[in-house]
């Protein structure tokens, strides 16, 4: 699905209940996940121009309990 502000809120009260942890295994799983596609052949999405959008993503995920939900997604 497409992530919106919303999304965002959502994960924040999520980590918020979870504790810090949780914002630490969602990112470990993005940068997993995002690493993975294209398997068997390396990763042909995570090339060097994705990857500068995968750790901005990462920066700003950093400020989750700092943001805004609209700050952080726009």
């Amino acid at each position: 699905g497409e992530n919106v502000p919303a999304n965002v809120a959502q994960l924040q009260e999520q980590v918020r209940r979870e504790g810090e942890q949780a914002l630490r295994f969602y990112i470990l799983f993005l940068l997993g996940f995002m690493s993975g596609l294209g398997a068997g052949h390396g990763s042909r999405f995570l090339n060097a121009k994705r990857a500068e959008n995968v750790i901005e993503a990462i920066r700003m995920l950093q400020h989750l309990l700092k943001a805004t939900p609209r700050g952080i997604y726009w």
